[in-house]
């Protein structure tokens, strides 16, 4: 378990080192500074720590443990699987995803505007039920499954 007060200072420390400020930083994560704010007491959510990771060049996998390791740019990618043992965010994680990969749809230009909320929640709880079945969410398996529907929408 993160310790709150301890990650929030990383965090703030990465963001003077690198000249940003908290609205930016929220902005990066898509969050609002009051939702920032809230992490101070109730912990920073799961399902933003790889973009989180991501963004302060920070190992993904010591960081989902706890621990705040710098690591080169080309080895913090998001894991293969997501393992969901003690994962409470599971549905948060599968949005999150889906929604990162319909915006970089949006921005290669695959989709022009974002997918039907209704289409988005039924590939949500597809990938809800998939990962259930194995006890672990495949990121990949998921950003393919919302590319493969993107491409039978434009057709």
């Amino acid at each position: 378990m993160f310790m709150i007060d301890a990650l929030i200072k990383e965090i703030e420390a990465e963001l003077d080192r690198l000249g940003m400020t908290k609205r930016d930083f929220c902005d990066q994560v898509n969050e609002e500074p009051q939702t920032y704010n809230n992490w101070r007491a109730r912990g920073v959510p799961s399902a933003k720590r790889a973009k989180i990771a991501r963004l302060m060049n920070w190992d993904f996998q010591a960081f989902s443990e706890g621990i705040i390791k710098p690591v080169s740019p080309q080895a913090n990618t998001t894991p293969d699987v997501i393992n969901l043992d003690g994962e409470e965010n599971a549905v948060s994680v599968i949005v999150e995803i889906l929604i990162e990969t319909q915006n970089e749809l949006i921005d290669e230009g695959i989709l022009t505007a974002p997918f039907d909320p209704k289409l988005l929640g039924k590939m949500a709880k597809q990938a809800y039920i998939n990962a259930a079945k194995n006890n672990q969410i495949n990121p990949q398996t998921i950003k393919d499954g919302i590319r493969f529907a993107a491409a039978m929408q434009a057709t």
